[in-house]
Formats: C-alpha cells, sequence, structure tokens
C-alpha cells in the first residue's frame, strides 16, 4: 500500500518536472532563475527526503507485518498442540483426586494430585503420602479423568 503511494507520488514529481522543463524552456528572467533555484529546488530537496523516509517506514512496515504473521502462525501452531494434548493427553488413564481438609492453621482447603490407572485401589493411603498442605483429611474424592 505505502509502496503503491510512493509511486503514485514519484509519477506525480515526474510530471511535474516535465512541466517545469516547459516553463523554464520559454521563461527566461531573473525571475524564473529565482523561482528555479529557490523554491523549486527546496521543494524538490524536500520532496526526496519524504520519499527516502517514506520508504523506509514501509520496509520497516514491511518487516513488521512479517514478525506479525510470522508470530499468527506460531499461535494458531501452538493452539493446535494445545488442542491434541487436550483431546490425546500423555496422560492418558491418570486421574485427579480432591482432598478437602484443613491446614496446620485450620484453614480450610482443597489439594490436588494425580493418580496413575493403577494406583486407584490405594487412592485413601496416596492421599495421605502426598497431601502437602492438608493436615486433617475430610473427604478423598476422585475428580476424573486427565
Amino acid at each position: 500500500m505505502f509502496f503503491r503511494e510512493i509511486s503514485e507520488l514519484d509519477s506525480f514529481f515526474k510530471t511535474l518536472d516535465r512541466l517545469n522543463v516547459l516553463v523554464f524552456n520559454v521563461w527566461h528572467d531573473k525571475n524564473a532563475e529565482a523561482f528555479k533555484n529557490g523554491d523549486m529546488h527546496l521543494l524538490e530537496s524536500f520532496y526526496r527526503n519524504y520519499i527516502s523516509e517514506m520508504r523506509d517506514l514501509a520496509n520497516e512496515l514491511t518487516l513488521l507485518q512479517k514478525q506479525v504473521e510470522e508470530s499468527r502462525f506460531e499461535m494458531e501452531r501452538l493452539e493446535r498442540e494445545i488442542r491434541e494434548m487436550k483431546y490425546h493427553p500423555s496422560i492418558e488413564g491418570c486421574s485427579k483426586v480432591n482432598i478437602i481438609g484443613t491446614t496446620a492453621d485450620d484453614f480450610s482447603t482443597l489439594e490436588s494430585f494425580a493418580i496413575s490407572f493403577d494406583e486407584r485401589s490405594r487412592i485413601n493411603e496416596l492421599a495421605y503420602e502426598r497431601a502437602r498442605r492438608v493436615v486433617d483429611i475430610e473427604k478423598i474424592s476422585l475428580a476424573g479423568q486427565l
């Protein structure tokens, strides 16, 4: 988009240069020389600086656009990986166990840990082994599959 605008501006100034050549071929006096060397030279200088800055900005924006696009592809890839993990977890067959009880400071709390399929028969024993914050266990429940 920016490059197209810069090209259109380039085209406009080329047309202006051709028109100025026609004007300066018939306008031969002191004012013509002053206009050509003063105003037109200043306008051309501003134009060249502007075009140079716009090209630099357009190149920078193009690089930023590529970075955004690469980031978008990376986010989509990560989203696919997360979705795949959600539907086909690497810990398939494992379950979550919730322990409800109180801490050493007498605060009610919920603590969770994971167990494998083979450990389901020892859920109560494992709850006492794996509880970190809960000191007085009130309830142990199987929360569901991971």
